[in-house]
């Protein structure tokens, strides 16, 4: 297995919150149970966003995958990718190190 890394960022048409219809929000909810499903799974490794305003915000995922194609695969069937609420972009990712207070950290 590989490590990748997916980046997302919401699109910029929904930058203002009350262009969140119930098709958003619903993209929203199935988005958090499929990372959900992920982390069960031992897919994912790390998981989290960025805490600032809308159009700044991004998140990240870093996942396993066989090869780039399954990764970009897995990445597009993100149901806020699929459905065009968060743009993404992955790519090949390597875990340098992990020092033993991120280890702690657990916020989740």
């Amino acid at each position: 297995m590989n490590l990748f890394i997916y980046k997302l960022q919401l699109n910029a048409r929904y930058h203002d919150f009350s262009t969140w219809d119930e098709q958003v929000q619903k993209a929203f909810a199935e988005h958090a149970q499929y990372l959900q499903e992920g982390i069960t799974k031992g897919i994912l490794t790390i998981v989290g966003r960025t805490d600032t305003v809308l159009k700044d915000n991004f998140g990240i995922v870093v996942f396993q995958a066989e090869n780039i194609d399954l990764a970009h695969e897995y990445m597009n069937a993100d149901p806020a990718v699929k459905h065009g609420v968060m743009n993404a972009m992955v790519y090949p990712f390597k875990q340098l190190t992990v020092t033993d207070a991120a280890k702690k950290w657990n916020v989740w």
